[in-house]
């Protein structure tokens, strides 16, 4: 009975922990984006490499700082697939520090592209160089004083803002999304060594019950067997019985 309810739990955890409408169980999923993020983190290594050579040492300060952070990925990334394969909770935290990272960053791009978007400034100067002359004073009057129209950029601009707003707002609700798989699989690696350490410690009392009694469980019942077995294995001679039973015959 107790493997079998066992049995039923492991299956009901597994039931209750499963994300993408219930078709990808989140061992799965957190396995998927494992691949994925190793994926990007090898390309943005290459380009990182790629944009070094073609732009020489005027960028190797944030070069490095790429590289570290991309080496701090790498590793969280690895600790979670170390993770699915030992089945250790635990590991999974770095992996999860470095996505609650990356969402602040990229909601705090966001707002920056909101803002610059709806409260940015520009600033128009316009430089004219004459000469003190008749001539110049002519051509000066003559100078149309007309602000340049730059409607059309600004436009532009402002589209670029928001299409870079909405981008990064669905990064980052992409990112949450992902956060809360390995955070439900985290859960789930918990509950599974709950279940086996709970499992393993209702087994341990029906050993020794089965250890103590062959007949339907019940210790006293051993413990009557194991004294008849003590007291059949003890041999008494006839002589001992009548020198037991009469002890004036012996005096005499």
């Amino acid at each position: 009975m107790g493997a079998e309810a066992s049995v039923a739990d492991a299956e009901e955890l597994k039931l209750r922990y499963r994300c993408c409408c219930k078709s990808l169980h989140v061992r799965t999923a957190s396995l998927i984006i494992a691949v994925f993020e190793l994926f990007y983190l090898l390309y943005e290594i290459f380009s990182s490499f790629y944009l070094l050579s073609r732009t020489g040492d005027q960028y190797i300060l944030s070069f490095s700082l790429s590289l570290f952070a991309t080496f701090l990925a790498i590793v969280a990334v690895t600790l979670l697939l170390l993770a699915i394969k030992t089945t250790t909770p635990y590991l999974l935290i770095p992996h999860l520090l470095m996505q609650v990272t990356v969402i602040f960053v990229l909601f705090a791009m966001c707002l920056f592209c909101i803002f610059a978007a709806f409260a940015g400034t520009s600033i128009d100067l316009t430089i004219i160089n004459i000469e003190r002359t008749p001539l110049g004073e002519e051509a000066l009057g003559q100078i149309i004083a007309e602000p340049y129209e730059y409607r059309s950029v600004s436009d532009a601009l402002f589209i670029l803002l928001i299409f870079a707003s909405a981008l990064t707002f669905f990064l980052v609700l992409f990112e949450v999304l992902m956060f809360k798989v390995v955070l439900a699989y985290y859960h789930y690696l918990q509950e599974k060594a709950y279940l086996k350490m709970q499992t393993s410690s209702r087994q341990t009392p029906i050993d020794c019950e089965h250890s103590l009694d062959d007949k339907n469980g019940d210790p006293l019942a051993a413990i009557a067997t194991t004294r008849s077995t003590d007291l059949n294995s003890v041999s008494v001679s006839n002589t001992d019985i009548r020198d037991f039973t009469n002890p004036a015959e012996t005096d005499c």
